[in-house]
């Protein structure tokens, strides 16, 4: 299981991110963006800013084969084409 905790370094990326309104996409999951023999941890972020924010969808950590320690994160962008009023109020 990952990390609950942040660091110093957390705490400036936290700090750095508030003072430009910008928001951490990552959502809980089980899986961790990294892991390998020495442990795993959320090391990866996906940033957005608040209009990009409502727009993306089904933000996961594959479970695909990355040949490496790092695993793949995936998400979709709602284009205009593709926003509802219902669901997106700035499309």
């Amino acid at each position: 299981m990952a990390h609950k905790l942040t660091d110093g370094r957390g705490e400036k990326i936290e700090e750095f991110l508030i003072s430009k309104q910008l928001y951490i996409m990552n959502e809980d999951s089980e899986m961790t963006t990294f892991q390998s023999n020495r442990g795993s941890n959320n090391i990866y972020l996906t940033i957005s800013n608040n209009k990009l924010l409502k727009k993306v969808q089904e933000w996961k950590i594959s479970e695909a084969e990355s040949c490496s320690d790092h695993k793949i994160i995936q998400f979709q962008i709602a284009t205009k084409a593709l926003c509802s009023s219902e669901l997106v109020s700035d499309c």
